[in-house]
């Protein structure tokens, strides 16, 4: 009794395309062309279920019959239609797994090892900076709160000082209005509306002025040497550089801790929280940057 030659031919069932030559690559077609996930069910090298009156062929033109091939399992069938409904099955019912070892060439043992799973956690452990001269230096001087209640930080600076003397003639002096959020609004009222809203509202600070020649328009808003705070001499070339100089220098500056300067150079991307911790450290700070070149 002669046998039959058969071709099995992986094709896809939806598209009716053929002629994949490993079943790995035609589970990569239904996922990227049909959107359709499919994994292998068996292991290691599997051999098609061929009934017993075909023989096995491997070109298409010599063939006597052919048969399409399930890409998941070792089932064969005489049509595209049966071989859909088959692939329907392994989907509906969830029998599909992970185990891909179609992609691998007999004789290789693939051993998968599980990853592990880092957190993106912090050590919060920080030692804290000084509260008194953060709560202090970042409030508004009174010439400061001034140009600030007058929306003139954009103005020359003679402008500004016109805006000083006109209104200390007027007998106006700025307040402090402290938010909910801990930010400072300014606004300008007489002396005797201050102490009244004072006494009354928490909230509401008055701002002292500071020591500085009355009647002198070329001194601008400088402050006397008594008045400036010390600066650190590392901050010396910036701030004389700085167009805004004189108000710089009426600012107490805080330098970071190293737990601080270590935290921030945490990646920020597998890190996503540094970002707002570093908003908060470098609001309103100035950066000096140190460039160490070793020959």
């Amino acid at each position: 009794m002669s046998t039959l030659r058969l071709f099995i031919d992986n094709a896809c069932h939806k598209c009716e395309k053929g002629g994949f030559q490993r079943k790995n690559n035609l589970r990569r077609h239904y996922a990227v062309v049909e959107n359709v996930v499919l994994d292998s069910l068996d292991t290691g090298k599997r051999i098609p279920n061929i009934p017993q009156k075909y023989t096995r062929t491997r070109r298409k033109s010599n063939a006597d019959a052919i048969m399409f091939a399930c890409p998941c399992c070792s089932d064969i069938f005489d049509n595209l239609i049966l071989l859909g409904n088959h692939i329907d099955k392994h989907i509906h019912e969830g029998k599909t797994s992970c185990e891909t070892d179609d992609l691998h060439q007999e004789g290789y043992n693939v051993k998968v090892a599980e990853l592990p799973i880092i957190e993106p956690s912090l050590d919060l452990q920080v030692s804290p900076m000084t509260t008194s001269t953060i709560s202090s230096s970042m409030r508004r001087t009174f010439d400061d709160a001034i140009i600030y209640a007058c929306q003139d930080q954009d103005s020359d600076k003679e402008d500004k000082v016109k805006s000083l003397h006109i209104l200390d003639n007027m007998h106006l002096r700025p307040f402090a209005v402290i938010d909910n959020e801990g930010v400072e609004h300014n606004a300008l009222a007489h002396e005797t509306v201050i102490r009244r809203l004072v006494s009354k509202h928490g909230t509401i600070h008055p701002i002292l002025p500071l020591k500085r020649p009355f009647g002198d328009v070329e001194s601008g808003i400088n402050l006397c040497v008594k008045c400036t705070p010390p600066i650190d001499t590392d901050l010396m070339t910036i701030i004389a550089q700085s167009p805004y100089a004189n108000l710089l220098r009426q600012r107490k500056y805080e330098r970071l801790t190293d737990e601080v300067c270590s935290m921030m150079n945490k990646d920020w991307e597998f890190y996503p929280q540094v970002k707002y911790f570093s908003a908060v450290v470098l609001a309103g700070s100035i950066l000096v940057i140190r460039v160490i070149i070793k020959h």
